[in-house]
């Protein structure tokens, strides 16, 4: 008599192969598109909300695609995907052609665009006045300092703010400098995208455009010409002949110091004028005329009564001299003024790199 054979029961899984069975071990996008390829679900359909729920693997599942399905569908998956994103208003900014609205109000329109965007920042009077150009005003207001007595050439302020400043009448033209703003922040938003950073940022700030500059009989800022740039305060070379890569093509017609906080950019004609920072990254403080005059006031013999000093001088795009006379109070020097055959303020610049670039923009 054969006995009962006893029950034997099955060998429980082992719970960490089944895990390993069920679970991905490559990135979830990467496997779900592998696990819907084998499924045989390969349509755009089926594919496409892997990866708009995965993009940053977007690159991955592409390559997963192209692999199983071929480069057609990978193209194909790719224009789908891209088709769903909302518009990128970078690209909405390169493509718009200010011309077409008409000139500067155009050109200031674009610049307004591309400070709501972020690309560029502006001071709140600079905003103002290209708001003005938009509109179509015929003038704006500035505000500014009010010159002193021995500068002083009749021209009154409408109003007086304190602080020895003033609001005075500009009168809006043609502003060459807005063509020469809108391709700098254009290319500014190009070299980005070239360089895969396509979040918005500010590379300078537009500072004083519009002024009356009462105190020198009018200026480039006058006119519509000029604008001082600042924001990145321009404390190094780099700064500078990273904008200076920016520029549209031309031929920079003058070099001196300015201010030493912005860089100081003109157009006049088929040129370009620059201020550079009057400080130590870019011109050396021995080379300063208001330091030649000290040294040589100390170097002055008791019995001296005439003193000669030369250096460069603010706004001047040439060495500059300067005569001083002993008097009771001390040395009285003279107004600088450029010297006949001096060196020019560009051959001055401490930065090897920055002379040569500037040296072939001039000859452009």
């Amino acid at each position: 008599m054969h006995g009962r054979s006893r029950d034997v029961d099955p060998v429980a899984p082992d719970p960490t192969q089944a895990r390993q069975r069920e679970e991905p071990t490559e990135a979830p996008g990467v496997w779900a598109t592998r696990m819907a390829i084998a499924r045989g679900e390969v349509s755009i359909e089926a594919l496409l909300p892997i990866v708009l729920l995965h993009p940053g693997e977007r690159g991955a599942i592409l390559h997963v695609i192209q692999e199983a399905l071929g480069n057609a569908k990978a193209a194909e998956l790719e224009a789908a995907y891209l088709a769903q994103l909302p518009p990128d208003p970078a690209q909405e900014l390169l493509a718009w052609q200010p011309t077409e609205v008409g000139g500067a109000r155009g050109q200031a329109a674009w610049l307004l665009r591309a400070v709501e965007l972020g690309w560029v920042d502006a001071h709140g009077q600079t905003r103002k006045h290209l708001r003005a150009y938009v509109d179509g005003a015929a003038s704006v207001e500035s505000t500014e300092g009010i010159p002193s007595p021995a500068n002083d050439r009749g021209i009154k302020p409408k109003r007086e703010v304190g602080g020895g400043r003033g609001v005075y009448d500009v009168k809006l033209g043609d502003a060459p400098i807005l063509e020469t703003l809108h391709a700098l922040v254009r290319n500014h938003v190009d070299d980005s995208y070239a360089r895969r950073h396509y979040h918005a940022h500010a590379l300078f700030d537009l500072g004083t455009m519009l002024r009356r500059d009462h105190g020198f009989g009018g200026s480039r800022h006058t006119i519509g010409e000029a604008i001082d740039l600042g924001g990145m305060n321009f404390e190094t070379v780099d700064d500078v002949l990273h904008v200076l890569e920016l520029l549209p093509e031309g031929r920079v017609a003058n070099v001196f110091p300015d201010n030493d906080d912005h860089l100081h950019l003109a157009v006049h004609g088929d040129a370009f004028e620059l201020g550079l920072p009057f400080q130590g990254n870019f011109f050396r403080d021995d080379d300063n005329l208001v330091v030649a005059q000290r040294r040589a006031e100390a170097a002055a013999a008791t019995d001296a009564t005439t003193l000669h000093a030369e250096g460069l001088s603010w706004g001047s795009t040439v060495v500059n001299v300067s005569t001083a006379q002993k008097t009771s109070g001390g040395w009285a020097w003279s107004k600088p003024a450029g010297k006949a055959g001096g060196r020019a303020a560009v051959s001055f610049l401490v930065s090897k790199a920055l002379r040569e670039k500037l040296a072939a923009m001039m000859k452009a």
